[in-house]
């Protein structure tokens, strides 16, 4: 579990690495390395914008889902939770989805179309649920699912977007 929580840690710092200074003027100076230093800046900020407005999805999705999983008829389980299941796999499904909406409607000015970005978040985001999922269930601490799981899952969405 330790590797999976050092490849979240570095695929969350990778588009970070080597960010420019920020008194890089591309006006002033037409050098390559002036603009592949624009360049860098800009996905970083890219990814930090996706990844934002994904975590903010992750809730509103969550919260949808949760809303339609316990709409839904449950089994009758003769349990003490009728109905837990469906409202987890609820939230899990749209959180998921939520995520992956959110991330994609922000096109940045590329030429990506939305369906392309949707498809590309969705798998991202579900293997950044996946991951989030599984470094919070190896950690003691439940409280740690509300704070890795959507992060990981809008990385993972805003990292599979790329340069799209």
């Amino acid at each position: 579990m330790k590797r999976a929580a050092l490849l979240l840690s570095i695929s969350i710092a990778l588009p970070l690495h080597g960010q420019p200074r920020t008194s890089i003027d591309t006006s002033l100076s037409t050098s390559p390395l002036a603009s592949a230093a624009t360049a860098k800046s800009f996905e970083a900020r890219a990814f930090l914008t996706r990844g934002g407005v994904g975590v903010l999805g992750w809730f509103a999705g969550a919260a949808a889902g949760l809303g339609i999983g316990l709409a839904i008829p449950h089994h009758d389980c003769h349990c003490d939770d009728p109905g837990l299941e469906e409202a987890f796999l609820g939230i899990l499904i749209g959180s998921t989805i939520g995520t992956a909406l959110a991330v994609a409607l922000l096109s940045l000015r590329r030429d990506c179309k939305y369906g392309t970005r949707f498809g590309r978040a969705l798998l991202g985001s579900i293997a950044g649920t996946a991951i989030g999922g599984l470094i919070a269930v190896s950690s003691d601490q439940e409280s740690l699912v509300l704070v890795v799981v959507p992060v990981s899952a809008a990385s993972g969405a805003a990292l599979a977007i790329g340069r799209c």
